[in-house]
């Protein structure tokens, strides 16, 4: 738990670094929230004013957002854990007249989480590590006294606390095995058979002579 808990923090702080470090990121970097919460590592992508991520009422990112997804996408590389990502809106209700109205928030925020995930494929993540895509509508706000703030307007990559590589307690190739402890499919050593066991071929005791009053009875 301690070792997931530092990887955690080493990647929020390499990330937040790659923004510092490099002066025309810095405006990108106040779109960027990362915490540390029960079920994982979560980096969310706001929207701000007067810089969105993707058209009204569309799924087709601006060029600023996948920036932010690929700088993103090189820290998630380095960790093991299995992501998942959620799209999320305001509440002003959006409607698209193509689709018969049958086009809102629901589906454009599912639209825009699959945007995210293809766009981290496409930076080199591994496609089976996405563990769900989905959308959330205007129903998780980020500003939940301001519903209708740009700010709610945002994409959430969670790497899932508990998934990805474990440690085993094998023991490495190579390494000696602990004392009194036999690997598997090789002999004891000469002269350590174990309790019950048939002698090693060339182990094998000599009998003992008898005593004299045995051969007092056998002659």
């Amino acid at each position: 738990m301690l070792f997931r808990s530092q990887q955690f923090k080493k990647a929020s702080e390499d990330l937040r670094k790659v923004f510092e470090d490099v002066p025309n990121l810095k405006q990108l970097a106040k779109s960027l929230i990362i915490d540390n919460t029960p079920e994982g590592l979560r980096i969310q992508i706001t929207d701000q004013d007067g810089l969105p991520m993707f058209p009204s009422g569309s799924a087709d990112m601006y060029l600023n957002t996948k920036k932010i997804l690929e700088l993103v996408s090189k820290a998630i590389k380095k960790m093991p854990q299995d992501i998942a990502i959620s799209g999320y809106t305001d509440a002003v209700k959006f409607s698209n007249a193509s689709h018969d109205g049958n086009y809102g928030n629901w589906e454009l925020s599912s639209d825009r989480a699959n945007a995210a995930r293809r766009q981290l494929i496409h930076f080199g993540v591994a496609e089976d590590r996405i563990s769900r895509v989905v959308g959330k509508a205007d129903t998780d706000p980020l500003l939940p006294d301001d519903p209708n703030n740009a700010r709610n307007r945002r994409l959430s990559i969670i790497l899932l606390r508990g998934t990805g590589h474990q440690v085993t307690g094998k023991t490495p190739t190579g390494e000696a095995p602990m004392s009194g402890e036999t690997p598997a499919g090789q002999a004891p050593m000469r002269g350590k058979t174990p309790t019950g066991a048939a002698p090693i071929s060339g182990d094998t005791p000599a009998p003992a002579s008898p005593s004299p009053a045995a051969q007092t009875a056998t002659a």
